[in-house]
């Protein structure tokens, strides 16, 4: 595989939804470039770099979230085996198995071996933050290349930009916020609703 991914198109209701098409071109046996249609749900390792220049969560991120959220929500009850953390939260169970070893060697996780096995989590979730998790996977987000930390790409008009420190502003403010919060935190809130998404909380109530 030369690397080189394009997105291609959605069929699922968020650009990390588990149906996003991608194109990836490879090289064949005959040397001629093909191109191969393949779910992004199969790959989120090699799609990560697709969103990570972005304020968009990367797949490998997401996936661990959502494990970590699974395993917060069940604390204090018997080990949660691999396959049933894949079902449970529609995860991939070889991607899940890299995702979850990773998250053990930063020691928020642990894992029991044997049939009653699984994983629980390691370390209390009020000293967890989201931050510290996103970092872990992505960097800092940001909304644009040219104030990225991890993706930086500079632009030609840097020296007289007006609106990049706003989206420098946006960086911070974002970060200051996922490093306030911990798992502990987000567990208090309820799943966001279908009506909480169409309210913008913009001077005007609307926004982009």
């Amino acid at each position: 595989v030369d690397g080189r991914l394009m997105r291609f198109g959605d069929r699922g209701s968020t650009p990390l939804a588990s149906t996003t098409l991608f194109f990836c071109n490879f090289l064949g046996g005959s040397k001629k470039k093909k191109s191969v249609i393949f779910e992004s749900r199969d790959f989120p390792d090699r799609i990560d770099r697709v969103y990570s220049a972005f304020m968009q969560l990367s797949m490998r991120t997401d996936y661990a979230l959502r494990a970590l959220f699974t395993l917060v929500e069940h604390r204090g009850g018997p080990p949660i085996p691999i396959l049933e953390l894949a079902r449970r939260n529609d995860v991939p169970k070889r991607f899940l198995e890299h995702i979850m070893l990773d998250l053990k060697e930063r020691g928020w996780v642990a894992s029991t071996a044997g049939k009653r096995g699984g994983y629980q989590l390691a370390k209390a979730p009020e000293k967890i933050t989201m931050g510290e998790v996103v970092r872990h996977f992505d960097g800092y987000l940001a909304p644009i290349a040219c104030v990225s930390v991890t993706d930086y790409k500079r632009c030609s008009q840097e020296p007289t930009c007006r609106f990049r420190r706003v989206m420098l502003t946006a960086r911070n403010l974002v970060a200051n916020l996922m490093d306030k919060t911990t798992l502990a935190d987000v567990m208090k809130s309820p799943p966001v609703g279908p009506d909480e998404l169409k309210k913008i909380q913009g001077l005007d109530g609307e926004g982009i």
